[in-house]
């Protein structure tokens, strides 16, 4: 009886394995072809501010052919080289069985002339200091300020005013606000820098004057002046 039970199990597991193959799980052989973005330039693409920006454009081929006909374009009317700052400009295709490719560049309106670069962590130092619009005087130092390179000759910083409610804080004589100033950077030929794009999370805000810049490159010192609702501010950054 043990012998018909031993020769009949190869049949079974043969049997086993052919019913569970169903018509549900059969391989998709359906061929996709798909679309080659080949864009022309680089990924980042530099204008300087006031000149015309002049995109080199995407070359999407199918099936051996082009495809430009078919391709969507989208940022490029939003480049505005009159203000400094990263724009991105996406090129999207799909094909008739809906299968979809997608390029990207980004362009930096900045100074491709610019050699002076202040981008590094630094730390306020002496002779930072607030005077509030009564004439009262706050020195403060030892707060973290950084400054990111974006393009030539283009840098984000993290705060206009050098950390100072932060630091205020830090030292138990506290402002009663938190705000950071983010802001661009854009660097002259010269060395010296304006802000652009100046905010507070986000939210657009105005300056009442941004003087006095320098950058000490040999010694790693960076130096500005801003005044914000009335408060002049005058930062020493050494990295």
């Amino acid at each position: 009886m043990k012998k018909y039970i031993i020769n009949l199990l190869p049949a079974l597991a043969l049997a086993f394995t052919l019913g569970a193959c169903s018509d549900d799980e059969k391989t998709d052989s359906t061929v996709h072809h798909i679309i080659f973005m080949n864009m022309q330039g680089d990924e980042m693409e530099e204008v300087a501010v006031g000149f015309k920006y002049e995109d080199p454009g995407c070359m999407p081929t199918y099936m051996g052919k082009d495809y430009s006909a078919n391709m969507v374009v989208t940022g490029l009317d939003a480049v505005d080289t009159s203000k400094p700052g990263l724009y991105g400009i996406t090129y999207r295709c799909a094909t008739p069985d809906g299968v979809k490719a997608t390029a990207q560049r980004t362009v930096a309106v900045c100074n491709p002339d610019a050699t002076v670069k202040i981008s590094g962590t630094y730390i306020t130092a002496a002779g930072t200091k607030c005077v509030d619009a009564n004439g009262k005087e706050q020195t403060f130092t030892k707060s973290t300020v950084s400054v990111t390179q974006l393009a030539t000759g283009l840098f984000s910083v993290s705060d206009l005013l050098g950390g100072y409610n932060a630091a205020m804080k830090a030292a138990n004589t506290p402002t009663g606000s938190s705000d950071e100033i983010e802001a661009l950077l854009l660097v002259a030929d010269d060395g010296s820098f304006k802000p652009y794009s100046v905010n507070i999370a986000g939210k657009e805000v105005a300056l009442d004057n941004f003087s006095d810049t320098s950058y000490d490159a040999k010694k790693g010192v960076l130096t500005w002046k801003v005044t914000y609702q009335g408060n002049t501010y005058t930062i020493v950054l050494n990295k």
